[in-house]
């Protein structure tokens, strides 16, 4: 049943890398380049505005019938988007895929803390964070060799025989033990709160590229207040709300929630600088940017399997704060940087976050699951999924703003002059960027962008370093506690 599960994870682990792989042979045949960033904007935005509502349906009507919903809602998607014949149906497609990949990742979670003990799901965690190691190490070698070798239609169907083997081997040996809570579903909640949830992970997603004071940002920002305003109405009233009211009062769970927003904005830190920074200003390849950046899922499942060992002794209070003074110290070895910086340091910081981010993450759902009475289980584990999601959005329209307005304010007068401006400085940095450069530009002008790149990097690092400080104060408020005393 274990090996059903990881499957289930791993379904939707290796999915954003091993289709990124793919993109620019899909982009070649199904042509739309403007469509590009909606192939995967759309899945998050689904699969992160559905996870707490998968949370409490999981609750109620049990995480059997929700996880395999949500496998198969995810290979219909699959198949859909290998037959896809234009971008508009890939882009559909994908969100069908988001749709189930929703319920995988929330009741994937909750199922092990149901299954297994306090000390067990210690452990047990440690192997379920690998899955993301591996799907990061696995997912662009395998992305490349079936575009290569297949095509890339075969990125989306290979997930069935993966996914149907999963869903089989869940349906003969796992038994739903879990309590039932509540009968009836706030369906006017769940519209509300996704919708609500959509449109702010919109703004935060494209904010940037539409401009965080356009119509279109402002309106989503307006209407998504709007609704979610409706949903606390909504939650008021109803008898059995989405999101109960442990969520907020219980101080390890909001804790926890509140430190895994945080953690979230680091998550894509790397990912997100590490490559513009590599090949934009130091001229290394983007596959060895990638393999850089894997780093950080080397770091990640190792220590959160140290996290889960180390907790069961001395308190996941220490496992959390030790997690953040180490995504600080990540911050502070990458604020070092410079034009001569070699990649093993770069993978050295990366490692160190990786580090940081298991020892926290794997701590904050420990805890969760350890305080949360089993009926409420689900949504109180879907929480922790969810906060982390929509920090990993805010972390990207952070960081992005402050390493573009940081790199155009960086460079001189002359530069901008002889690239035309503001507009014509970016796309000389998409000329960096572009493997397949036809012509280099003139020597000082790429001196001049490598510096303001260099300058803008190390405006993130800065940003993560606040980050990681606000989730170090942040944990500091867990209880001082050992072992399975307050188990649920």
């Amino acid at each position: 049943m274990t090996a059903g599960l990881m499957m289930s994870l791993f379904l939707a682990a290796i999915d954003g890398t091993i289709v990124a792989t793919a993109m620019p042979a899909i982009v070649g045949e199904l042509q739309g380049f403007g469509l590009y960033p909606w192939v995967a904007s759309l899945y998050l935005l689904v699969s992160s505005a559905t996870v707490p509502i998968y949370g409490k349906w999981s609750d109620i009507r049990g995480r059997r019938e929700v996880l395999f919903g949500g496998i198969l809602l995810f290979l219909l998607g699959s198949v859909l988007c290998g037959f896809s014949q234009s971008m508009g149906q890939l882009i559909f497609f994908r969100a069908l895929q988001g749709l189930g990949a929703g319920a995988i990742m929330p009741v994937t979670q909750t199922i092990i803390g149901d299954i297994y003990s306090y000390e067990e799901r210690a452990r047990m965690q440690g192997y379920f964070s690998s899955v993301w190691g591996i799907s990061a190490l696995v997912g662009p070698a395998l992305g490349g060799f079936l575009v290569t070798v297949l095509s890339w239609r075969w990125v989306f169907l290979v997930n069935l025989p993966v996914g149907l083997l999963a869903f089989f081997l869940l349906l003969r040996f796992y038994e739903d033990k879990a309590p039932r809570h509540g009968r009836r579903v706030d369906y006017l909640g769940a519209a509300l709160l996704a919708t609500g949830v959509s449109s702010l992970m919109l703004f935060l997603l494209q904010g940037r590229q539409w401009g965080w004071t356009s119509f279109p940002s402002l309106f989503l920002l307006a209407l998504s207040l709007v609704l979610l305003f409706l949903f606390v109405l909504q939650e008021r009233r109803f008898p059995e709300p989405l999101l109960p009211v442990i969520l907020f009062t219980e101080r390890v769970i909001w804790v926890s929630n509140l430190g895994g927003l945080l953690m979230g904005m680091l998550i894509v830190a790397i990912s997100f600088s590490l490559p513009i920074f590599m090949v934009g200003a130091l001229g290394h390849s983007p596959a060895l940017a990638g393999t850089v950046v894997a780093s950080v899922s080397i770091g990640w499942p190792l220590f959160s399997t140290i996290s889960g060992r180390l907790g069961l002794r001395t308190g996941f209070r220490f496992t959390a704060i030790l997690g953040t003074l180490f995504t600080a110290l990540a911050s502070l070895w990458l604020y070092g940087i410079s034009l001569s910086t070699s990649p093993l340091y770069l993978a050295a910081g990366a490692f160190l976050m990786g580090a940081g981010l298991g020892l926290s993450t794997t701590s904050f759902i420990i805890e969760i699951q350890a305080v949360a009475p089993p009926h409420l289980r689900g949504v109180a584990t879907a929480s922790q999924q969810f906060v982390r999601q929509v920090g990993s959005a805010l972390g990207l329209a952070l960081m992005g703003a402050v390493l573009y307005s940081l790199f155009l304010s960086h460079l001189d007068t002359a530069t901008l002059r002889a690239l035309g401006g503001t507009q014509g400085a970016l796309s000389a940095v998409d000329h960096l960027l572009d493997v397949a450069q036809p012509q280099p530009l003139p020597a000082g002008i790429e001196g001049s962008l490598a510096q303001a790149l260099l300058v803008g990097t190390r405006g993130v690092y800065l940003f993560t370093l606040a980050v990681s400080l606000a989730a170090f104060l942040t944990v500091l408020f867990f209880p001082r506690r050992r072992g399975n005393a307050s188990e649920g």
